[in-house]
């Protein structure tokens, strides 16, 4: 998303996403949404997921 700022060394895990303004100074695991607090994962990327083709 826009506006974002991601830390040099860190890894952005497969079909994660990434909220507007965030800040992300640590890794990013696969699959997960990333709120612009404090890069605090909120859960899933059920969407994204969905998208791609993937079921649950």
């Amino acid at each position: 998303s826009g506006f974002t700022q991601i830390h040099q060394y860190c890894h952005i895990g497969e079909h994660a996403f990434i909220s507007f303004s965030s800040l992300v100074n640590r890794s990013v695991p696969p699959y997960v949404t990333v709120s612009p607090d404090k890069s605090r994962p909120r859960g899933v990327n059920t969407e994204g997921l969905r998208r791609r083709g993937f079921t649950a």
